[in-house]
């Protein structure tokens, strides 16, 4: 059976977006080499920028089966360049429908989450309040080489990892979660000698206590 094809977001227009288009490159990278026919919308592709009407001709032509939505967000809405909304809690229609959801996102597990549910989506995995991250200031040309950031970075790229490599939502999201424990108890053991050890634990801790799963747990792509 032909695997299903994966959408991912890859808007890059501010600082903070620009360090989640530079992770999902592991992602682009799973999936390729795992054989999925892989719908990349980025600012870095001519005519591929992350548009409502870019996002949607893929949706209703392309049917993906993994969404991996990556900028801005709110708690009902998840954003491409330039506040392009691409899914909003209120008007979800079908374009859900027996997909699962990873968004790195603000807030969109809140209201988004459960209704994308309830609109017929399989999964969704994505975070109830804002997410943060921690990040050298001297290294935000370069995401990737950003070692404050870093711990974020696994955490977060988990899900969409996890189910490109088959594994389940729940596995997915508990495979998350214990990388942002494993990191915590890393950093709360370098608390008293690193001054910057407290606030990425701390950030840290948000994360993980924010990070929500919905849907059908035993969901694969």
């Amino acid at each position: 059976m032909p695997k299903k094809p994966i959408l991912i977001t890859r808007p890059d227009h501010d600082s903070t977006v620009h360090y989640l288009f530079h992770w999902a490159e592991s992602v682009v990278e799973e999936a390729k080499k795992r054989g999925y026919e892989l719908l990349e919308l980025s600012d870095k592709k001519s005519g591929k920028k992350v548009t409502t009407a870019n996002f949607q001709q893929l949706i209703r032509k392309k049917n993906p089966r993994l969404l991996v939505l990556n900028g801005h967000g709110s708690t009902t809405q998840i954003n491409g360049t330039d506040g392009e909304v691409l899914l909003n809690a209120n008007k979800l229609g079908k374009d859900v429908n027996s997909k699962l959801i990873c968004a790195l996102s603000c807030s969109s597990g809140r209201v988004l989450g459960p209704a994308s549910i309830s609109a017929g989506a399989d999964g969704f995995i994505g975070y109830d309040e804002d997410f943060v991250f921690c990040n050298d200031v001297h290294s935000t040309s370069r995401p990737l080489k950003d070692q404050f950031a870093e711990p974020f970075r696994k955490a977060a790229s988990i899900p969409a990892l996890s189910l490109i490599k088959g594994h389940t939502l729940k596995e997915a999201f508990d495979r998350s979660q214990a990388e942002y424990e494993k990191w915590i108890y890393y950093y709360w053991g370098k608390a008293s000698v690193d001054p910057n050890a407290l606030e990425i634990l701390k950030t840290l801790l948000l994360d993980k206590h924010c990070q929500r799963c919905f849907g059908n747990q035993a969901s694969c792509v």
